[in-house]
């Protein structure tokens, strides 16, 4: 009988050593993973009930303040990068309140410089029809076409058909 209950005790100590080991493991893998090895240290410290040798503080000290001030690093670093995040979207709304601006005013210029040309346009064809110089007058249509990007007026249109009518009546 006390061989069973010794052969049962033995086995109760290795399962619950295996389990020690897994959890210990499984402890080491976290501090590993998240740099934390002078947890892992103090611990076998605590547990063997040794003095620390004071190589070894030294050594925990410069761990301590590398991690602090990747930590301080890190934290500017974020919040440089909020910061710059920040003007950048800031800028870009000046930007695109500037483009619209300019696009704006482009319109407007446009609208003007298109009366002009237009007018100079319509003027260099007239000229050009009443002579009889009909291959010049259109060419100064397609011109005109371009610059209006093919919006005609009545007017226009007009004078375009009575200068391809005399066109058509020379051939």
């Amino acid at each position: 009988m006390q061989k069973e209950m010794d052969k049962a005790l033995n086995l109760l100590k290795t399962k619950l050593e295996k389990l020690e080991d897994e959890q210990r493991k499984k402890i080491n893998i976290c501090a590993t993973k998240w740099g934390i090895e002078m947890l892992k240290n103090s611990v076998k410290n605590d547990k063997m009930k040794t003095k620390v040798s004071e190589k070894e503080k030294q050594t925990s000290i410069r761990r301590r303040k590398k991690l602090q001030a990747i930590t301080e690093e890190c934290r500017l670093r974020s919040a440089l990068l909020t910061d710059k995040f920040k003007n950048c979207t800031d800028y870009l709304r000046g930007f695109e309140a500037l483009i619209n601006t300019i696009q704006r005013e482009q319109q407007q210029c446009n609208v003007e410089d298109d009366d002009f040309l237009r007018e100079f346009l319509i003027k260099t064809a007239k000229r050009q029809y009443k002579k009889g110089q009909l291959n010049q007058a259109v060419d100064t249509f397609c011109q005109l076409l371009i610059a209006t990007d093919g919006r005609l007026r009545i007017e226009e249109m007009i004078l375009l058909v009575d200068v391809f009518r005399e066109k058509v009546k020379n051939l």
